[in-house]
C-alpha cells in the first residue's frame, strides 16, 4: 500500500499595481506574484514590496546560461597543436595561429571588452608539459593578451625548452 501525501501551496497574488499601492511586507519566504506581469517576488519579513528583488525569469536565466551577449565563459578552443593547428571545437574563436614550436596566438571572433579577462589553460596526455599565458619578456614584458587574441605557449617543465602538444584547452573568462 502506498501512501500519497499532498500539500497545497498558496501564493499571495495580485496585479502590480495594487501590489505597489498596498507596498506589503511579505513573511520570510513568502512569494508575491504579479498576476499581470507573471514577476515573482520572495519576501524575508523584513523588506516591503517595492524595495525587493525580482526573482528572475527562466528565460532570464537560460539567456545568462547561453545567450551570446552575456556568455559566462567567453571564449573557449580545444584544439590540436602539433604539426598545422587544428581546432575541434570551440566557442568565439576565429583562428589559432601557429607562431612556432609551442606557441600560439587564440585569435576571438569578438573582441573582449578590456584586457582584464581571465584565461584558463590545461593540457592532458603529458605530466611533464606546462602551457601559460606568454609575454614577449618572461621577465619584465606584460602578457601577450589583447581584448582580439591572447598569446599561449607549451614547455617541457624540467628544461624550459618549447614543444608542440596535441591536447590544448583555453578558456576565457571574463566581462
Amino acid at each position: 500500500m502506498s501512501i500519497i501525501n499532498e500539500a497545497t501551496v498558496k501564493v499571495r497574488r495580485d496585479t502590480a499595481g495594487n501590489w505597489t499601492s498596498n507596498n506589503p511586507t511579505l513573511n520570510q519566504g513568502e512569494w508575491g506574484y504579479e498576476t499581470d506581469t507573471g514577476k515573482i517576488k520572495i519576501g524575508d519579513g523584513s523588506t516591503v514590496w517595492t524595495s525587493l528583488e525580482y526573482q528572475p525569469t527562466k528565460t532570464e536565466v537560460d539567456a545568462k546560461l547561453t545567450g551570446s551577449t552575456d556568455q559566462l565563459c567567453k571564449a573557449w578552443s580545444n584544439f590540436d597543436g602539433t604539426g598545422t593547428v587544428a581546432i575541434r571545437d570551440d566557442y568565439n574563436v576565429s583562428s589559432i595561429t601557429d607562431n612556432g614550436t609551442g606557441d600560439y596566438t587564440v585569435n576571438f571572433t569578438n573582441e573582449m571588452s578590456d584586457t582584464d579577462y581571465s584565461v584558463l589553460l590545461s593540457i592532458t596526455g603529458n605530466s611533464n608539459l606546462m602551457v601559460y599565458v606568454s609575454s614577449a619578456n618572461a621577465i619584465s614584458a606584460p602578457t601577450l593578451k589583447t581584448t582580439s587574441q591572447v598569446r599561449v605557449k607549451t614547455i617541457i617543465i624540467s628544461t624550459g625548452n618549447p614543444l608542440d602538444h596535441a591536447n590544448i584547452y583555453v578558456a576565457i573568462f571574463g566581462s
